[in-house]
């Protein structure tokens, strides 16, 4: 009993730290967008029911983009050189709970600054990743002064990197599971599961409290028709596909960008300034894009903008572009996550593919939009269960669920090996360690 106790005190302990690591990342990025992209080039992206639920947006001065995005890069490689960031990812967590490493508090604070300024100069990444590897960093400081034991700081990695991406997704029980999934690419950590609940309830329960409780993309109504299966099987094959394209890009972008510009402060802000540049043609790939999304979700896609192309051609090369702009940003040296980006892909994809259905067979389109942005983040994340959960906890309804178990299951098949963090284990590794 007293060991159950330890551990749900340690778990309780993890949770708060990962709860306050999500609204430290939260309102860093808010304060950080509104200056950078707001007062100076007066860019407002429109918002998801559970980011604030403002829709209406507006491009501003958007030809200052680049230049933003540049200095923001600028910044970033500054951070890096003079305060020793060196890697700052989901990866590093992962690797960090097999090899049973701690990670340093300086390189954990010095991330969330170049994070924040990435998201808020206009850098195509996501916040979850950052805000997981905030609260595995500061869970990994609370171990040493603590002086919990090995073990348990080791948990404490992993709990809290789930528990920091559930309380930001606003899906606790997603990040719960992903805690226990993410670690292997066929498998899971049995062992990790029952503090990674405590964790992911109470860091939700905190970040909630402040930022409110509804789902990120709650009212969006999905009716459920068992004749459509077979459409949401043919989705998962695309979204395996192209989750397979942005996993190679990612990794073929840092290639090129380490092989061409050696400067370690310089690579970030060409990155920044040739994403930016895909912003003119954009808008869209510009920062995380939640909101865009959720005019896709809606069926308002003519009021997604390109001030140099038909709307036509934009719902066509959407997904390719925030494909691009992603590798450009992290390929360069900018620091985000990967999930969100893949989210965003992965709708924009299943917007396309559902208004050619729509064409066909008169079908609605929003939930191939829905389904389309976890099918890819599960293949290319190798965690199939947990992002299925996520599925109804983003949306906060069940009628979705049957189309994702489909399209998520043939994504994941589709995607083969391919795998977007090069920190998981094969199980086979996992059951002879």
């Amino acid at each position: 009993m007293r060991a159950v106790l330890r551990l749900l005190a340690v778990s309780t302990l993890f949770g708060l730290l990962s709860g306050v690591a999500a609204l430290a990342f939260y309102f860093g990025v808010k304060a950080s967008s509104f200056i950078l992209l707001g007062v100076l080039a007066g860019y407002r992206a429109p918002e998801a029911p559970g980011e604030g639920g403002e829709v209406a947006w507006s491009l501003g001065r958007y030809w200052l983009i680049p230049v933003i995005a540049a200095a923001g890069g600028l910044a970033v490689g500054l951070i890096r050189r003079r305060m020793g960031l060196r890697e700052y990812s989901t990866d590093e967590v992962l690797n960090a709970y097999h090899n049973a490493r701690r990670l340093g508090l300086r390189e954990t604070l010095a991330g969330l600054l170049a994070s924040a300024i990435t998201l808020g100069s206009g850098g195509s990444a996501g916040a979850e990743g950052p805000t997981g590897r905030l609260a595995a960093g500061l869970a990994s400081a609370a171990a040493r002064v603590l002086k919990l034991r090995r073990e348990e700081a080791r948990l404490g990695l992993i709990v809290s990197l789930g528990a920091g991406i559930g309380a930001i997704f606003k899906a606790p029980m997603g990040g719960a599971v992903l805690a226990s999934e993410i670690l292997y690419r066929e498998g899971f950590e049995r062992g990790v599961l029952y503090p990674a609940l405590v964790a992911s309830a109470v860091s939700y329960a905190l970040f909630g409290s402040v930022v409110g409780f509804a789902p990120i993309f709650g009212g969006v109504s999905i009716a459920f028709d068992p004749l459509y299966l077979p459409l949401f099987a043919a989705l998962g094959a695309i979204e395996g596909g192209a989750a397979v394209l942005y996993v190679l890009w990612l990794r073929r972008s840092a290639t090129i960008f380490r092989a061409v510009i050696k400067s370690e402060v310089l690579r970030p802000a060409l990155g920044g300034l040739a994403t930016g540049l895909v912003g003119l043609v954009a808008p869209e790939v510009v920062g995380p894009g939640y909101g865009w999304t959720y005019l896709a979700l809606r069926g308002s896609i003519g009021g997604l903008p390109s001030p140099l192309m038909p709307i036509w051609l934009l719902l066509a090369l959407l997904p390719l572009l925030k494909i691009l702009a992603t590798g450009l940003t992290l390929g360069s040296g900018e620091v985000g996550g990967v999930f969100i980006p893949g989210i965003i892909i992965g709708a924009f994809a299943g917007l396309d593919v559902g208004l050619i259905f729509h064409r066909i067979l008169g079908v609605p389109t929003a939930p191939f939009v829905l389904v389309g942005m976890l099918s890819l983040l599960g293949a290319a994340a190798k965690a199939p269960l947990s992002v299925t959960l996520m599925v109804v906890e983003l949306t906060g309804g069940y009628n979705a669920l049957p189309y994702a178990m489909v399209a998520i299951a043939v994504a994941y098949l589709a995607s083969g090996k391919t795998a977007l963090f090069e920190g998981q284990l094969d199980e086979t590794r996992q059951q002879h360690n």
